[in-house]
Order: structure tokens, then C-alpha cells, then sequence
């Protein structure tokens, strides 16, 4: 999630909020962007009830599920959980 990128740049590593905004422009011109919408809020209720994420963790998983994603790489979640038969979870520094 773009809010979630830029929540950590910005309390991790002191971007400004010109970097961040220039972070948005690139994601926005080089990636598919998902709207999160009620239906995916939803379903990280479901995900989180289910898969016991955190509040955050959900919506990023609801939304790569909506988006079709196969591979989500995240340090946060267990790595190679298979979520819906669609999405698995890869930490990239293991």
C-alpha cells in the first residue's frame, strides 16, 4: 500500500515529503494502483479473523488478492503461507 510505503519512509527513514511525493508519481506511473474500497476492507476482516494478520498486514493481502497478485514479498508474515490458494508469502531476506 502506497499510505503504508510512505508511513515507514517517512518515520524510518526521514524522507520529505517532496521524496514521498515523488515516490507516489513513480509508483502511480509504474504500477497497477488498487483503490482500496470497502469490498477489500471486508475481506481483511475476514483474512485477519482467519490468518490472525495484523490490521495492516490484511488490507495488504486483501488487496493483492483483488489485484490478482501470485507473490507478496514481506518480512512481517510467514514466509511461504499460501493465502486463498492464490497468494504466497515470501520473505525476501531469508
Amino acid at each position: 500500500m502506497i499510505a503504508e510505503t510512505c508511513s515507514v519512509l517517512r518515520r524510518k527513514a526521514n524522507f520529505s515529503d517532496s521524496d514521498l511525493f515523488n515516490i507516489i508519481e513513480e509508483l502511480e506511473e509504474q504500477c497497477h494502483v488498487i483503490t482500496l474500497e470497502t469490498v477489500q476492507m471486508k475481506a481483511a476482516c475476514n483474512l485477519r479473523e482467519k490468518y490472525n494478520f495484523s490490521f495492516w498486514d490484511s488490507l495488504i493481502v486483501s488487496c493483492s488478492l483483488a489485484a490478482s497478485i501470485k507473490i507478496l514479498y514481506s518480512e512481517d508474515m510467514q514466509h511461504g503461507l499460501i493465502i486463498e490458494n492464490q497468494l504466497t508469502i515470501l520473505n525476501p531476506f531469508l
